[in-house]
């Protein structure tokens, strides 16, 4: 059994305690003054000083004790930025990406509105070419009549919404084969029903129905918030599996297709509802064909039954009795009681609304943490060193006996006065930016302490911020910053293994700093989308995949540099790069053009290193050696080319402005080969190449065989500067298997410049292939991708 473990008092009991800290204090000063000071009574001006010390102190634990919203909270509004202070919303970081075939039907119903119901099945390789982990989808559209093109959704519509859907949520190495429009097969149900004598014979036909048409088309009934949170489900519970929009579905709402009926079982269904007493006649025409008790009706594939309400509502195919007498028929009454049931079976919830009524983010109060009054404020006005001062009459020796004091009290004022402004820092050291270039607060006594203009010096702020910084730990206290708020998820990044062993290049201290603020920023992502495939519809974009394995290659790259740059946690302090503000950030990453160094030119060897003797912020500094990260383009109006790059955290920045774009492509090409390029990573789904069984093989080539798509991920990174760096291949490669799932195997592929470049034209004509679904530019591209990789893939663990 584990111990329970030791854990801090949430406040010392000593701390709100006037009396305890006096007498705590006296006794203290006793023990150190005993022999000099013999006299504690109330009038003494040390037990004065003592008492308006300690009760300075009772107000700094009880600010300290305010609840966290009052500490976090912006000072204006006193509502806590959750995003900045790196702790996010139960909705953003509990749900996940789909991980079975239940979330995935639930995702699909909540995510496109037309369908009612959607059945996930896993293909075996015999059905797929020899390929695992491809599914095929089938979808129920209440609406769809196939004998009548203008009437319900396009089924062509439904179709690429489901495929979209599934593609945006996909995981590692698995797909989507096909999807179905299940088309209806008009069914009719011919029955006699002995009622109650007390039952409306409406209400009774309207649940007949509806139970039937349930029976033979099963739709989910979606759960509101409210309900969940009455039942006393858990935030955790709420927010299991993925995220919901219209409605929460339970497990036993998501029932098996009904491939096979008996007809005992529909007449149990019309047995089971209230009012009805016996089922003396049940027989069911699907189609063309009938059924009658012993039958099983058997549902073609592709299709679902779907009953006819009409004729049975008007009393034509159902006939309800009481007793010999037939019960009189209301059509227009049982269509209005089984819409009503079916408007209640497909209800759907503004979840977005509920989210934000139930889970609002902390509002504190306003409060000035690092408000500080004086204590010399506190003292009788005798003594002279408060607001009032000394009458204008005073000696001089008395103004100098109570600047004295003023000056000896003034080292407690300003403990207690960077006590204050360290509580209101608190908000900036735990947040996303860790307090940006210190971890320690201090705030200037002018304007706190009365007539202290002539005890300080002119550059008195300057030197007091000095002080304070010369003895400010900043990289490893924000290092146990992060390391906190990295554990809140169960999460941490720890530096490579060779950081401590000598054999490191850099020191690890700034660029952990940064791999763990890019973790804390993107942890939403990282977490929840762990284990997906890139979306095939959209444009691809990398570093939305595998985000931790990425962020901990940037940190191996960092600890291993080789240009002579610095690595520099605060971006004022980098002498290479000048961040823009954040509103021309998103505008620049928006409206610039990506760099393509695929151009011929110069070798980088025949230049220095731009990066030589400078000091570069590490969160820019891994993201250099990524050469998707880099975008050029020209203001409005014209002028020099600016080159960016965005760090890891998504900020771009000014690398150079320079009189064309081919310089502009040439300083990328020596930033990439400075930084190493080792970061950088790209993932290709081998079952993603499976449309390369269809591109006809060159002469000598033979046929694909199927299961070589299954479960395999070729991870694609640039090779080191040494192909006898083994110690950094075997690193690498640690880091993308911890990072992959543990069923999919990883091949690991080293390619030197020339490689890598026709790597990147294969990879980009197959993933522009993939999103046009050209069905022979798709067979081509795989082919030539797969191809490529085959002949790369490592069999001594040499680059190419």
């Amino acid at each position: 059994m584990i111990a329970d473990a030791a854990a801090l008092p949430a406040t010392d009991p000593i701390a709100d305690d006037y009396a305890a800290l006096l007498a705590q204090g006296t006794a203290l000063v006793q023990r150190l003054s005993g022999l000099v000071w013999t006299n504690y009574n109330w009038s003494d001006p040390g037990v004065t000083i003592l008492q308006q010390l300690c009760y300075a102190l009772t107000e700094l634990s009880y600010r300290a004790g305010f609840p966290v919203a009052d500490i976090l909270g912006d000072p204006t509004t006193g509502r806590v930025q959750l995003r900045r202070q790196g702790l996010y919303p139960a909705r953003a970081i509990l749900p996940v990406n789909p991980v079975t075939i239940g979330d995935i039907r639930r995702l699909i119903v909540d995510r496109v509105p037309e369908i009612g119901n959607a059945w996930v099945d896993t293909l075996a390789p015999e059905e797929a070419d020899g390929v695992a982990g491809l599914y095929r989808i089938a979808v129920l559209v209440p609406g769809f009549d196939p004998g009548c093109e203008d009437h319900g959704p396009d089924p062509d519509h439904v179709r690429c919404a489901v495929e979209r859907c599934y593609a945006a949520h996909r995981a590692y190495c698995e797909d989507l084969r096909h999807v179905t429009v299940l088309r209806p097969i008009r069914t009719r149900i011919f029955a006699e029903v002995q009622l109650d004598d007390h039952a409306d014979p409406d209400v009774v036909l309207a649940d007949i129905l509806f139970r039937i048409g349930l029976a033979l088309a099963p739709e989910p009934r979606r759960t509101s918030l409210d309900a969940l949170r009455a039942r006393g489900q858990t935030t955790a519970e709420i927010f299991e599996g993925p995220f919901m929009l219209r409605g929460f579905i339970a497990d036993d709402q998501l029932t098996r297709f009904p491939a096979a009926i008996p007809v005992e079982y529909l007449l149990v269904v019309m047995a089971e509802v209230p009012g009805v007493l016996a089922v003396t006649r049940l027989e069911v025409a699907a189609g063309a064909q009938c059924y009658g008790p012993g039958d099983t009706i058997h549902v073609p594939a592709g299709h679902v039954l779907w009953l006819d309400a009409e004729a049975a509502s008007a009393g034509d195919t159902v006939q309800l009795r009481h007793g010999a007498a037939r019960c009189p028929e209301r059509p227009a009454q049982v269509r209005r009681l089984l819409a009503r049931a079916w408007a209640e079976q497909r209800r759907t919830y503004d979840l977005w609304k509920d989210y934000a009524r139930d889970y609002p983010p902390p509002v504190g109060r306003r409060i000035d943490l690092a408000a500080y009054q004086s204590v010399q404020q506190q003292f009788p006005a005798v003594y002279g060193i408060g607001s009032y001062g000394l009458p204008g009459g005073a000696s001089v020796e008395r103004v100098a006996q109570a600047r004295q004091l003023k000056g000896y009290l003034m080292v407690f004022d300003q403990l207690m006065a960077d006590f204050f402004a360290q509580l209101a820092f608190v908000r900036d050291l735990f947040s996303q930016g860790v307090g940006g270039d210190k971890t320690y607060a201090v705030q200037s006594l002018r304007g706190i302490v009365p007539d202290v203009a002539p005890l300080i010096d002119p550059d008195y702020e300057q030197r007091l911020e000095a002080l304070v910084a010369a003895h400010d730990p900043v990289i490893a206290r924000q290092n146990a910053v992060l390391d906190l708020l990295l554990s809140l998820y169960a999460e941490r990044i720890l530096p490579p293994a060779d950081a401590a062993c000598g054999e490191s290049i850099a020191p690890p201290g700034a660029a952990l700093v940064a791999a763990k603020r890019a973790l804390l920023a993107k942890m939403v992502p990282a977490t929840r989308d762990r284990g997906r495939g890139f979306d095939t519809h959209r444009r691809y974009d990398e570093h939305r995949l595998a985000i931790r394995c990425r962020i901990e290659l940037a940190l191996l790259t960092a600890n291993r540099r080789r240009d002579g740059a610095q690595a520099v946690a605060d971006p004022a302090e980098a002498s290479f790069g000048r961040l823009l503000p954040p509103e021309l950030s998103a505008a620049a990453a928006q409206t610039f053009l990506p760099v393509h160094t695929e151009a011929p030119g110069a070798s980088p060897d025949e230049h220095p290193s731009p990066l030589a003797g400078h000091r570069v912020a590490a969160a820019l500094l891994p993201a250099l050696a990524d050469r998707t990260r880099y975008r050029m383009g020209a203001l409005a109006g014209g002028g020099p080319v600016i080159l960016l790059c965005q760090d890891l955290e998504e900020r771009c920045w000014v690398i150079g402005e320079l009189a064309d774009a081919a310089q502009a492509v040439a300083l990328t090409r020596r930033l990439l080969h400075a930084a190493g390029g080792i970061s950088r990573l790209t993932l290709v789904e081998w079952v993603l190449l499976r449309y390369a069984d269809a591109h006809p093989p060159r002469d000598g080539e033979a046929t694909p065989a199927g299961h070589r798509f299954s479960f395999r991920i070729s991870a694609v990174l640039p090779a080191g500067e040494k192909d006898g760096d083994t110690g950094w291949r075997q690193q690498t490669r640690a880091i993308v298997r911890a990072n992959m799932p543990a069923h999919v195997m990883v091949d690991m592929v080293f390619l030197h410049p020339r490689a890598m470049r026709h790597f990147d034209v294969l990879h980009g004509a197959w993933v522009e292939a993939l999103r046009d679904a050209a069905p022979a530019r798709r067979a081509k591209t795989s082919a030539l991708l797969a191809a490529f990789l085959d002949r790369h893939c490592p069999t001594e663990g040499a680059p190419h």
